[in-house]
């Protein structure tokens, strides 16, 4: 298990095919609602408390971020978020599997977000672009220590939110390609 701080609030926990041999756990199992998967993430945080000497965990909301490693292990990005003022203290899951789907303003905004996309290849694990009923949209996936920015950044030229894959896969079934992707 590799554990590597990312500033105050954010802290990056590499576990190998090995680590989740050992927690019982594995990357499609991964799910909050699980006691098994509270236990691992509980069990993490406290590995990173003894590492680091401090928990990421903020007043308010506490982001878990996961994304599958080649090796067959996982990454996880804990993140601290601000209070959303239903309850004080919240963890969240949120795993790779929920793309990030961009809807531009204009075709010159698109173009302008596609360049920065492509300049942010080390933060995506891929994109593609669609258009579909005269709108353009891009479907991404980004790393997850990299995800809540890269929304920020693209909210400066359309809609960025995370959706369910279903609507991911609306876009990828009805949307017209536009060639312009990364992989």
């Amino acid at each position: 298990m590799k554990i590597e701080s990312r500033g105050e609030e954010s802290v990056v926990v590499v576990l190998t095919a090995e680590d989740m041999r050992e927690m019982d756990i594995t990357y499609e199992a991964l799910d909050y609602r699980s006691v098994e998967t509270r236990r691992v993430i509980w069990t993490i945080l406290d590995r990173v408390k003894r590492s680091l000497g401090r928990s990421p965990e903020t007043e308010g909301r506490l982001l878990i971020e996961a994304a599958p490693s080649d090796d067959g292990g996982c990454v996880l990005c804990f993140s601290g978020a601000p209070a959303d003022g239903k309850a004080k203290k919240r963890m969240i899951l949120k795993k790779e599997d929920e793309p990030l789907i961009f809807q531009a303003l204009d075709a010159d905004a698109f173009l302008t977000a596609c360049a920065l996309l492509k300049a942010s290849g080390d933060r995506l694990r891929r994109w593609e672009a669609y258009r579909l009923n005269g709108a353009y949209y891009a479907v991404l996936y980004p790393k997850p220590a990299c995800a809540q920015a890269l929304a920020f950044r693209l909210g400066e030229f359309g809609d960025a939110a995370f959706r369910a894959p279903v609507e991911a896969g609306r876009l990828l079934e009805n949307g017209e390609p536009l060639g312009v992707s990364a992989k």
